[in-house]
């Protein structure tokens, strides 16, 4: 069980990190989350998080690969089809004009 423990450890940092809107550390926490077995059925969640603290840093092409990544483990995942509406809504809007 110590393995696992140590997985879902670092989930729930990545977890705390994304609520304090500090996507950077979430997704440092998240990668390693991966590196212990996590409990069956984690990791579509675990990836959609992911997709989820790449959106906050605006990096769109990881955001978009996690979320498909979750999508393949469970074609369901809410969380990844949710992410992936949001990055296409973002992906859609015009870019804000500079003001000169």
């Amino acid at each position: 069980h110590q393995p696992q423990v140590m997985g879902i450890t670092y989930m729930k940092l990545a977890e705390s990190e994304l609520a304090l809107r500090r996507p950077v550390d979430a997704v440092s926490h998240y990668q390693q989350s991966f590196q212990w077995p996590l409990p069956q059925g984690y990791a579509p969640y675990v990836y959609a998080r992911l997709g989820d603290a790449f959106l906050m840093e605006k990096d769109f092409n990881n955001a978009e690969e996690a979320f498909r990544y979750s999508l393949k483990f469970n074609p369901q995942q809410k969380e990844a089809l949710d992410g992936l509406r949001q990055l296409e809504k973002v992906r859609s809007e015009p870019e804000p004009r500079s003001k000169v």
